[in-house]
């Protein structure tokens, strides 16, 4: 972990493609929640209490929760589309940097384009086992009446929902960077990745839980800004920087298991190969 943050410290142009992919992230998040959220409020009387109309209808919150749920998606979609340039960028450098390799901007243009394609149809594949969780979703958007109890089946359909996507990104995380590092095809791809992750997931679910808990640290410093009017543009701002940091410490953190364990991988097989090991 130590070695990851001096190689990042060293070289903070890691941060880069991932400054551009919150930057679009953001923008296509306000852009497609704000325009549902406007179409939700010009139905909504002027002056009125919004807070006050979704608690006492079920049927608007009902609206409201497809509303999310169709943003969610389409920001998804979106994401995906623009992230899968910058995903590989950010492994390049960071492989480059743990490699004492000098990095440079034109890397994130040069991975991006190289493996665009295979980063693409990957968070596809994962993207579309993540929605098949939508079925948690179903006893609640289908129930009969639109009463609170609904609503109640919704929430825990989206929880439920919740922790597989979570687990679905853990499983796996190792994806991409499999088909960056050793350059090798989708399938192949899977394949290695998550082989990867089924032999060394105690390392892999350490990085996760240290980024969790860092998550939560920033959380914590950061949510109390936003209730007070003089603190809300300064609370944002730490929360995205932090944010930034966390995401490059992360994929650097990753890469350098990744080469690592990689390592230990090929002399195990050379060893077997020579007979060593009989």
């Amino acid at each position: 972990m130590r070695e990851g943050w001096s190689t990042w410290r060293r070289n903070l142009r890691i941060t880069t493609p991932v400054v551009l992919q919150q930057i679009f992230s953001l923008v296509m998040l306000a852009l497609i929640f704000g325009y549902m959220l406007a179409n939700l409020v010009d139905g909504l009387p002027e002056n009125a209490n919004y807070m006050t109309i979704l608690l006492e209808t079920p049927s608007l919150l009902f609206d409201v929760s497809r509303i999310f749920i169709y943003a969610f998606a389409y920001y998804v979609i979106a994401s995906t589309i623009v992230n899968s340039f910058f995903i590989p960028g950010s492994i390049g450098m960071a492989l480059k940097a743990t490699r004492s390799i000098k990095t440079d901007f034109r890397d994130i243009a040069t991975y991006g384009k190289d493996y665009y394609t295979r980063i693409l149809l990957s968070n596809v594949i994962i993207n579309t086992i993540t929605f098949m969780g939508v079925i948690a979703l179903i006893p609640g958007l289908s129930a009969a009446e639109e009463s609170f109890d609904s609503l109640m089946l919704l929430a825990y359909g989206l929880l439920i929902w919740g922790f597989y996507i979570f687990m679905i990104s853990i499983a796996f995380s190792m994806v991409k960077y499999a088909i960056v590092i050793e350059d090798t095809r989708v399938i192949e791809g899977f394949r290695r990745g998550l082989y990867f992750f089924k032999t060394y997931f105690l390392d892999v679910f350490i990085i996760w839980l240290i980024v969790l808990i860092m998550t939560v640290l920033m959380n914590v410093v950061v949510i109390p800004m936003s209730f007070s009017e003089y603190t809300q543009v300064v609370g944002y701002g730490i929360g995205t920087i932090l944010t930034i940091v966390i995401m490059a410490l992360t994929i650097v953190w990753f890469t350098r298991l990744y080469l690592d364990r990689i390592k230990n991988i090929a002399e195990l097989g050379a060893l077997k190969e020579g007979g060593a090991l009989e």
